[in-house]
């Protein structure tokens, strides 16, 4: 701390003023040096302090001199010039923690911009290590979103599903290697190097180079030599009995000198040379006998070896002592990793929509487009080029590797180990197949390539691979037209379902023919089948059905394939990772509770997030007759196939606790670095149990290749570019007005709307990519019902009823939107279920889109009949040109439905029958992906299959041509087609067909120009302010907008700027006049720009925030020196003993002031919509949840939520109202309970959606606590705190204003935190400098007595149960003051005399100060600040305080307190009614009433429906709609029946009165005295004894 103050004092601006300035800039370049050094520290903390220091500095010098600096230390200079990738791949390891980020990485993301500012150029271009991806592209598009991955759009990428086989291999395969063992067991054959001794090997052809033959003829005449001397000395050796005489006996006989052996034909290694072009198999060999020199194959030619490796002793003889194996070759060990077999790869290929044209040279003109190849066998994805050509053939190019190891693993591909780019494959259309049912059509591609180093053994050639691609498109006729030249392709058709590998299942399990079925066959236990396409990065969402499974019997989720030997074991058994339809997770053999229960005919959604290592489970299936929609959460975490490559950051951030899949499931808080140890690829996988078990992929899914580091950190770099234009009022950057321009384009079109999707996860910023950008035009949403197989057109807004979902019909209809159309898909949205558990609040309400089986037989009913031309059936839904013969010998079952489990049988078709095409009405595949015709036979309409399910699949029926004339001659009948008009193929050419009988209403402007634009919005600026300024006026006009629709058009923004200078007008629709309504807020402004100017700064505004929206979680959210000791603090104290609104109060004393980029944020966040904020607040509320196991049983609380016992009756009762009050019996049940407790957010089934930190249980009420009695507590705790006695709060934590108590000034209904004793001890203080120390450190410097003490933990507590309700969605009504409260705990008060901080709550005592008085003004003020600090400090447990210096004080009092006035025309939007209409007299009596009443009435009326007293700010934030039922128990028409109402689930019942005179006296007497729950169960005399007794 001490050397962080030293850093600041010799940079601030007093060290600046009394030095020379080149004296002061040596100054800042040795501190420079001295903490560049830090950089390089092996303490990440200490790294993180360097970098936010070494940030300050770079701010205080130039480009220049930065360079002149570091020019002496290479090593920090690199350091510097690796910034960019040491961040990318930073942003890369803490992906999974996303919304939250590390001060470290914000460390690194401060100083890379500070360099950016002052205009270092010296970054080096991106390097990523093998962990993190590679950057897809580099150049930059307007179409930024889709292009780089944050979300799912038609103008993005093309999905492809494909395959690769490739061939065996014609040459001698080579034999298994024993040498691999051996190498194992570190016994295998020393590498031949030079100077090793080698001798001639087995596959020889050089004739006596080596000298053998000479050393053989030596050999015979060394052995010949040996045999005759032995002979020569055994005649020698005298008889025994011959006598010797003296001298013989005395002499010994001389001994023969031994002759010495041949000299070996040995060679001596003289280097390492290549054969044939191959390196390292030939050796340069020197023989020793002959001196010959040459090059000998040593693994050549296909694994030849003319030479061996040996080792000889060391003697005269130089025998062979050891002879080495023979090392395993090239070819065997390719052999060994799959190379030369056949082998099918399924790939997938995205191409990008946005393309270029290029000439041909056959005259016309190529459509060249960038994409990717995925190869999940390998790990890995390829850059590829796409060219469409003219006659319809397509090129794919690979040209480099985007993420997965370069190095290693491609031998079964190339028979190599690394990748080699530039593999050529031209695909060209086949022709059609006579399937008609199908939308799909083939692409067919062959390549040849020959293996580099690899030779056929048998001659030596080399070894050519031969590959076969295949890809599935839909059928379409060509490139639809477009105005941009750049986006030649649009993903709006349909991708091919995903299917199982027919090549890799169980032997007891059964695939379908169309591989979209797979049945449990025989019982040996658990089996699983693998799916086709597997998975290495991006987000992934599919489904399930389960067509047949009893509990615990079917197993879905993912699995990383294994290698070829341990197949039998995976198939057999339930690897990876999954879900059990016993209500547990599955993994390593353990079970985990989790989930829900699912049954036969249920669907199980399963979401993958390959980059942050996450898989979901979302659940959409029937309980007790109701449809429910239930997203589970995280099941797992920490199973990327990158792997993270930092300790901590595999788990956390939105995993919701989720165990770590790489730890055996269990539970672990911090996930290690997990560098190799992870998967190279993940499959869908489903299991089975039992015999007859079976499901099925229901062919909806969606998929997105993801977000690069690399994007991150440029689209960061471009905020912070947009900032600092902002802050110093320069010109916005070129690219920035492109994207407005875009926006503009789009506004204009009102030709899309983002939605979630089903695929997102519950909590914000869980997942980006699978969020969806509809296409809304008319001519998209027709081409998507042309596909379903519709007759009538559904467009973006219509309402229809829902009778049917996945293959089930609805015993309650549902009401769903129509929103818009992907990949050619219709989307919807639930909007009202009729039931009361919750879906549409736990993940139903997320759009979704139908297949061609839920639209069917009447399954959709619009509920407004609108007058839409015709839409042409497409020919396989037509059933025309073809009858039908049965040809089944059981003949054909007539069904009563589509779906075969769920229907009845109505009959039989014997077989040989004909059935006319007049009598088949319709063709369409069910759920289960089975071709089904709806006829009609003997009066019998039904539907009947095209093949028998399961088994052989033997067809039922077969197509024959229309009869046109027959002619009977016996029994000989001749058939001869008659000729029809071409059919209708594609859905675009029956949406054109349609479109052309279409008109469109509604009023059109004249689109603008880009140059137009431009000029325009440069004099969108207000006169008299700056930019930012003005924009920021834009803004909170905006957000007024935003909270009567997201998606207002353009024709009404316009209408309502136009009006500014106009009277209102009056009798206009609801929506527009709230528009209009909303542009007061420009009232007190003279004179405003155009309304085109300013609709031009909207679209810039707008495309600003759709960037900061994904650079949020990565921003640094306050400045570097606030509340730390970085450069001393903000002031030179070191970190602030305050706890908020501290950073501005004490004047500049000459302290350096940092300009970082949390500073950039905090003066420009006005500039971002509420909405954006709102959303990063849920996102991180959700991350910062404390994971709550769930319970064994599936409708029981977890034990960690615990029940809070609170007597109501006793409250309102007793004399002591500060003992018995609600607000105390919360704070005495609730002690010793940590900030974790209140931090959980469980949502129970059946209870609405509601999140919870415990359970209420009222005594002596007969209710239990289904959400309405959690809700209530808190609206009962917080009236008790602001409930006054003369001024005095009843619980002294509130007090009434001066300005209440006297009624003066404005805000005359506030409320203040209860003063202390004065004290005087200021006055000691005279020099200024001391006194604003004193100021700034208040808190400590006073003593703390009892009644302190007693207020300030009544306070903290008072924060906590606020944050509480906050984090669970629970309005407060809590009048604070602005200025003192909300705007310091924001930071936002930098503005703000103390004199204006007074005037609101104490206008007198504000006159006094601005007159010179200020000693009770100041004592007033601290009091305030100190009992803030309190009450911070309490919310602080709870929320993130930090989180809301993005906010400014009016934006966290709204996000608290929501809207203080109870809204009735917001009450009427989200209304639903049961029993009644919206014309019904008591509807309109219930509005007249609610309209009639005073605040404090509507609030007494919502407390009884909803058990709150404010409303949310806007339609979108209502978890539940407002139901009001119609009350038809017997007797409710009478008078003396009451309303009823059901807070649990904001539902009112009201009896049908006679008059608007009864229905007021009974709602008023029923809000005004129900002041207890009852009706859930009969209470007994005990329970109401004890609430009474208590």
């Amino acid at each position: 701390r001490l050397i962080l103050f030293l850093t600041g004092a010799l940079t601030c601006t007093r060290v600046q003023e009394h030095l020379p300035i080149e004296k002061w800039k040596s100054i800042v370049g040795d501190l420079l040096e001295s903490w560049s050094i830090g950089l390089l520290s092996g303490s990440a903390p200490w790294r993180m302090i360097s970098a936010f220091i070494t940030s300050g500095l770079v701010n205080l010098c130039t480009s220049k001199m930065f360079d002149e600096r570091l020019s002496q230390y290479p090593t920090i200079k690199n350091y510097f010039r690796r910034l960019p990738s040491t961040t990318v791949r930073r942003i890369w390891a803490e992906r999974a923690a996303i919304p939250i980020s590390s001060r470290y990485l914000q460390s690194m993301l401060e100083l890379i911009t500070s360099l950016k500012n002052i205009g270092w150029a010296g970054f080096e271009d991106v390097a990523v290590d093998a962990a993190t991806p590679i950057p897809k592209f580099n150049d930059y598009h307007a179409n930024w979103e889709s292009d780089e991955g944050w979300i799912s759009s038609d103008k993005g990428w093309v999905i492809w599903l494909g395959s690769v086989e490739y061939m065996s291999v014609e040459w001698v395969s080579p034999t298994i290697s024993t040498v691999r063992a051996l190498m194992d067991e570190g016994r295998g054959p020393p590498m031949l190097q030079k100077g090793d001794i080698v001798c001639r090997g087995v596959d020889w052809d050089h004739g006596d180079e080596d000298g053998r033959k000479g050393y053989e003829e030596e050999k015979s005449a060394f052995r010949k030599q040996n045999e005759d001397t032995k002979t020569s000395e055994s005649t020698n050796i005298s008889d025994p009995s011959t006598p010797q005489n003296e001298n013989t006996l005395l002499k010994p006989e001389k001994r023969k000198k031994k002759s010495l052996h041949p000299q070996l034909p040995l060679g001596t290694v003289v280097s390492v040379e290549e054969w044939e072009g191959v390196p390292c198999v030939g050796r340069r060999i020197r023989w020793n006998r002959t001196g010959v020199e040459n090059v000998y194959r040593y693994g050549g030619d296909g694994g030849k070896f003319d030479i061996c490796h040996v080792e000889i002793n060391n003697k005269k003889s130089r025998k062979i002592r050891k002879r080495y194996p023979l090392p395993e070759t090239t070819e065997q060990i390719m052999s060994r990793h799959g190379f030369g077999k056949r082998k099918k790869y399924n790939v997938i290929l995205r191409i990008r929509c946005r393309g270029e044209r290029i000439a041909s040279g056959s005259g016309s003109d190529d459509l060249i487009h960038q994409g990717i190849l995925e190869w999940p066998d390998f790990g890995a994805s390829v850059s590829v080029k796409c060219t469409f050509h003219a006659d319809g053939a397509m090129s794919i190019i690979e040209e480099r590797l985007l993420h997965g190891c370069k190095d290693s693993g491609w031998e079964a591909r190339f028979g190599q180990p690394d990748f080699v780019p530039g593999t050529t494959m031209i695909l060209s259309p086949m022709e059609e197949d006579g399937d008609e049912s199908s939308s799909f059509k083939q692409l067919l591609g062959s390549y040849c390539h020959i293996a580099k180093n690899l030779r056929n053994k048998a001659d030596g050639k080399r070894v050519r691979v031969t590959s076969e691609m295949r890809l599935w498109q839909s059928k379409k006729t060509h490139h639809p037209p477009t105005k941009d030249n750049e986006l030649l392709l649009r993903n709006d058709y349909i991708p091919q379902p995903l299917a199982f590998d027919k090549e890799f299942h169980a032997p007891s399990i059964s695939i379908s023919k169309n591989g979209l079925t797979a049945t449990c066959v025989s019982s040996d236990g658990r089996c699983a089948a693998f799916g086709a396409q597997g998975f290495t990065k991006g987000v992934h969402y599919w489904e399930v059905k389960i067509e047949q499974g009893d509990a615990g019997s079917i197993y879905i989720g993912v699995a990383e394939k294994p290698t070829s030997g341990s197949l039998n074991d995976a198939r057999k058994g339930w690897p990876g990772w999954g879900f059990v339809n016993f209500r547990a997770t599955y993994t390593a053999s353990i079970e985990r509770v989790y989930g829900s229960h699912t049954n036969t005919g249920d669907v199980v959604g399963v979401l993958l997030d390959c980059d942050c290592g996450r898989i979901s489970f979302f659940y959409d299936g029937l309980k007790y007759g109701e449809h429910i929609l239930n997203d589970l959460g995280v099941a797992f975490s920490n199973i990327s196939p990158f792997g993270f490559n930092a300790d901590g950051c595999g788990g956390g951030g939105t995993g919701q606790g989720a165990p770590s899949g790489l730890e055996g499931g269990s539970r672990v808080s911090r996930c290690p670095a997990n560098g190799n140890n992870r998967p190279r690829a993940l499959w869908p996988i489903i299991g089975f149990k039992t015999k007859e078990d079976r499901a099925a992929f229901t062919g909806k899914w969606i998929s997105n290749y993801g977000v690069d580091s690399s994007d991150v950190l440029r689209n960061v770099m471009r905020i912070d570019q947009t900032l600092c234009c902002y802050v110093s009022e320069k010109k916005l950057p070129a690219w920035l007005t492109q994207e407005a321009y875009n926006e503009y384009k789009k506004w204009m079109k009102c030709s899309s709307i983002s939605v979630e999707t089903r695929g997102c996860a519950p909590i914000p910023y869980s997942t980006f990519s699978l969020k969806a950008e509809l296409d809304i035009s008319p001519l998209s949403c027709a081409k998507a019902c042309a596909s379903l197989g519709m007759s009538t057109v559904l467009l973006s807004g219509d309402r229809v009823e829902v009778k049917r979902s996945q293959g089930r019909i609805l015993e309650l209809p549902e009401i769903a939107e129509v929103m818009g159309t992907l990949n050619g898909r219709l989307f919807y949205r639930l909007v009202s279920q009729k039931s009361e558990g919750g879906s549409l609040v736990e993940g139903g309400g997320r759009p979704w889109f139908w297949d061609e089986s839920e639209v069917v037989d009447g399954s959709l009913v619009p509920l407004k009949a609108d007058k839409y031309p015709a839409l042409p059936l497409l020919q396989r839904f037509a059933c025309e040109g073809y009858n039908l013969r049965i040809v089944y010998e059981k003949g054909a079952l007539i069904r009563s439905d589509i779906e075969i489990d769920s229907s009845e049988s109505l009959g039989t078709i014997p077989n040989g029958h004909v059935i006319a095409c007049q009598d088949i009405f319709d063709c369409r595949r069910n759920s289960s992906g089975i071709l089904r015709y709806n006829i009609i036979f003997n009066d019998m309409k039904g539907w009947i299959s095209s093949k028998i399910r399961g088994g052989r699949e033997n067809p039922i029926v077969e197509h024959i041509a229309v009869i046109d004339e027959i002619l009977a001659d016996g029994d000989s009948i001749e058939v001869e087609a008659i000729t029809r008009r071409g059919p209708i193929v594609c859905p675009e050419e029956a949406a054109q067909i349609w479109y052309k009988n279409f008109t469109e209403d509604g009023f059109k402007h004249e689109m603008m120009n880009f140059d137009q634009f431009d000029k325009m919005l440069k004099s969108g600026v207000i006169d008299g302010f700056s930019a930012l300024e003005s924009d920021s006026k834009i803004v909170s006009f905006m957000n007024l907008v935003n909270k009567i629709s997201p998606e207002v058009q353009i024709t009404e923004m316009t209408s309502a700027l136009e009006s500014l200078n106009t009277q209102l007008s009056t009798g206009m629709d609801g929506r527009k006049g709230l528009i209009e309504s909303a542009a007061v807020s420009f009232a007190n402004i003279r004179r405003l720009p155009s309304s085109q100017s300013l609709i031009s700064r909207i679209c810039l505004l707008k495309a600003l925030n759709r960037r900061v929206k994904y650079a949020l979680p990565w921003l640094p959210l306050k400045p570097t020196q606030e509340g730390n000791a970085i450069f001393g603090g903000v002031n030179g104290f070191g970190a602030s003993l305050n706890r908020v609104g501290r950073s501005h109060e004490i004047e500049d004393q000459g302290w350096v002031k940092i300009n970082s980029l949390g500073n950039r944020i905090r003066k420009c966040r006005r500039l971002i919509f509420s909405i954006v904020k709102n959303e990063f607040f849920a996102g991180i509320i959700g991350t910062t949840t404390t994971p709550t196991p769930i319970s064994p049983d599936e409708y029981e609380l977890p034990r960690e939520i615990r029940t809070v016992h609170v007597n109501r009756i006793k409250a309102r009762k007793a004399n002591n109202m500060k003992k018995f009050s609600i607000f105390s019996q919360l704070k005495y049940e609730m002690r010793g309970w940590n900030g974790a407790w209140l931090r959980r957010s469980f949502i129970a089934k059946g209870h609405g959606g509601q999140k919870r930190a415990f359970k209420v249980k009222l005594v002596g009420e007969g209710v239990n606590d289904y959400s309405g009695p959690y809700r209530e507590i808190f609206t009962d705790a917080i009236r008790e705190v602001s409930e006054l006695g003369n001024g005095i709060g009843i619980l002294n934590l509130l007090n009434a204003s001066p300005n209440r108590q006297f009624d003066l000034g404005e805000n005359r209904d506030l409320l203040v935190f209860p003063a202390s004793k004065e004290n005087d001890a200021t006055e000691k203080f005279n020099p200024d400098l001391l006194r604003s120390v004193h100021d700034f450190f208040h808190n400590i410097g006073e003593g703390i007595n009892e009644s302190i003490r007693e207020v300030e933990n009544g306070l903290a507590f008072l924060g906590r149960l606020i944050a509480t309700a906050c984090r669970h969605g629970i309005k407060v009504d809590l009048p604070l003051p602005m200025n003192i409260v909300w705007r310091k705990i924001a930071e936002d008060c930098e503005q703000l005399s103390e004199a204006e901080l007074l005037a609101e709550v104490d206008l007198l005592e504000s006159r006094s100060f601005s007159n010179g008085d200020k000693k009770r003004g100041k004592l007033f003020l601290q009091n305030q600040q100190r009992m803030l600090n309190a009450f911070a400090e309490g919310m602080s447990s709870v929320l993130p305080l930090e989180l809301f210096h993005l906010f400014t004080g009016s934006e966290l009092r709204e996000l608290i307190c929501g809207n203080s006035d109870v809204d009735v025309e917001l009450l009427k939007r989200v209304v639903e009614y049961e029993g009644y209409t919206s014309n019904s007299p008591m509807i309109s009596y219930l509005w007249e009433i609610l309209n009639e009443m005073t605040s404090n009435e509507r609030k007494l009326f919502l407390q009884f429906v909803w058990a709150r007293t404010c409303l949310p700010s806007n339609e979108a934030d209502f978890d539940v709609p407002f139901k009001i039922i119609k009350d038809v128990r017997s007797g409710a028409e009478e008078e003396g029946s009451l309303p009823s109402a059901s807070t649990c689930f904001f539902s009112l019942t009201l009896p049908e009165y006679g008059s608007k005179e009864i229905l007021k006296e009974k709602l008023m007497f029923a809000i005004q005295n129900g002041y207890t729950m009852e009706m859930d169960f009969a209470t007994n005399n005990t329970e109401i004894d004890k609430g009474w007794r208590e």
